[in-house]
């Protein structure tokens, strides 16, 4: 029958087959969070904790609870001050216990009641240890007894904080109250930008940039009144390495109520959190990285890579190919300077629409960008705009080709729009343009940009004519170039 108080199992949970003794008192004092670029599941993040150790003389086994359950469990690492005269033997970490097996885990050296089937009382006293499925119960006359049964557990034995647990071997020349500084790497916990751009109505492009730190707590134990500093750029991290001591310095007060205060560590940005955060296990949290930017911006219809592929290396690509083909839809970019130093990270883009309600129209992933550095994001493709491109003209003589080439816009949209046209010419890398019935708006060595005009419900038409030679031509040292 439940009693008052107590908590009854009706069942003793299989323990993994170790023995499993009462963990000693220890108090965490601080916690330090180094998050790198990414969801958690990229870069390990690096946990620096004071723990608070009551020991006695002599050699002993202490118990570090709510470590990250996803931890590198071979570079944990915990030091105690040279003088302490404390001295590590080992570190164990053994599988975490979740459930039932946890909960039962914190009973040990506590009073408990192992009960038959029929409600008898078959042991009373303390549990000593967990084995097998079986409970060892040392009882007031000092008679053990193994038993198994349902379980009523004292009212102070709770869940305990989810999370690792770490055995520590140590011996003290004395006894008393220590702090340890504790660090290790753990998986689960990362962090990345998060972007809104709220366009403005009317003709020209202006937006509000907002910028968050969006991050991620998936470590499997919870951070209470956690330093956080956040490291922007690519960052490279080796296989298994224990982290250094890093003692905990002053930061910079920052810039504005609520905004990290910036700076530069060992070549990367550096974000320290104005204020102690507690991130529970699982938890999403957004943190402002500036204030809210206004700023100007250019909208583009592109056709076309910006960037050009690379020429034939052997020998010169002249096989005509499909007279004629869909170029498809145009694609709305959006560009901009930044107004800070941007980390990676996504950006969301919205406006309003004639009846004023924000809508979501579009999205993009942004490197890391340096103050004014230019921004581009693609938002998708226009739905009124389509291109086809025709072959208009082909000669082959020998090594020279000559091709003729049109593209047609057409715009079934209620508004005149420019349509930038990105053309790579990559049948062989010595080529120039015969004429075209627009003038390029930029020519160099591998592409070719225009500007084209469509009206509202109309079309626009582009004829241009290039020639490739592929002749050999004999540089100063007898090869060809």
């Amino acid at each position: 029958m439940h009693m008052t108080g107590t908590r009854r199992l009706l069942a003793v949970v299989m323990a993994s087959g170790t023995c499993v003794a009462a963990a000693r008192p220890q108090v965490m004092v601080g916690t330090q969070l180094t998050l790198y670029p990414g969801d958690g599941e990229g870069a390990p993040a690096w946990i620096q904790q004071d723990r608070r150790l009551t020991l006695h003389a002599g050699k002993q086994t202490v118990w570090l609870g709510e470590l990250a359950q996803r931890l590198d469990a071979g570079a944990l690492m915990l030091r105690f001050a040279g003088d302490s005269g404390v001295h590590l033997a080992s570190i164990a970490v053994p599988p975490a216990k979740r459930g039932v097996q946890a909960l039962m885990a914190e009973a040990l050296g506590k009073p408990i009641k192992v009960l038959g089937s029929g409600g008898e009382v078959l042991a009373s006293g303390t549990l000593v240890q967990i084995q097998d499925g079986q409970l060892l119960v040392r009882q007031g006359n000092g008679t053990i007894r193994l038993v198994s049964g349902a379980v009523e557990l004292p009212a102070g034995v709770g869940w305990p904080a989810p999370g690792a647990r770490a055995r520590v071997s140590l011996d003290a020349a004395r006894a008393g109250a220590y702090t340890a500084q504790l660090a290790y790497p753990s998986a689960g916990l990362g962090w990345h930008a998060g972007y809104s751009l709220v366009l403005a109505s009317g003709h020209q492009c202006r937006a509000t940039l907002q910028a968050r730190a969006v991050i991620v707590n998936q470590s499997g134990t919870d951070f209470r009144d956690a330093s956080v500093t956040l490291l922007a750029g690519t960052i490279h991290q080796p296989g298994r390495l224990a982290p250094p001591f890093i003692m905990a310095a002053a930061l910079p007060a920052p810039p504005a109520p609520g905004i990290p205060a910036q700076g530069d560590l060992a070549g990367y940005r550096r974000y320290a959190l104005p204020q102690r955060l507690t991130l529970a296990d699982g938890v999403t949290i957004q943190e402002p990285l500036y204030p809210g930017a206004s700023l100007d911006c250019t909208r583009e219809l592109v056709l076309g890579q910006r960037r050009s592929p690379a020429y034939p290396e052997s020998k010169p690509y002249f096989l005509p190919g499909p007279e004629q083909g869909a170029l498809g839809a145009p694609r709305i970019e959006l560009s901009l300077r930044a107004p800070h130093n941007l980390p990676a990270g996504s950006i969301r883009v919205f406006q309003a629409d004639a009846d004023g309600a924000v809508h979501f129209i579009g999205g993009d992933t942004l490197p890391d960008l340096r103050r004014d550095d230019r921004a581009r994001i693609v938002l998708g493709n226009t739905y009124e705009l389509r291109a086809l491109r025709t072959r208009t003209a082909w000669h082959l003589a020998g090594p020279v080709l000559t091709e003729g080439l049109r593209v047609r816009l057409s715009n079934r949209g209620p508004r005149a729009e420019h349509v930038i046209l990105y053309v790579h010419p990559d049948r062989w890398r010595n080529w120039h343009l015969v004429e075209a019935s627009l003038r390029p708006r930029q020519m160099d060595p591998d592409t070719l940009v225009w500007s084209i005009p469509v009206a509202a419900h109309g079309e626009s038409t582009l004829d241009y004519t290039l020639r490739y030679d592929a002749t050999p031509v004999t540089g100063p040292a007898g090869q060809n170039p």
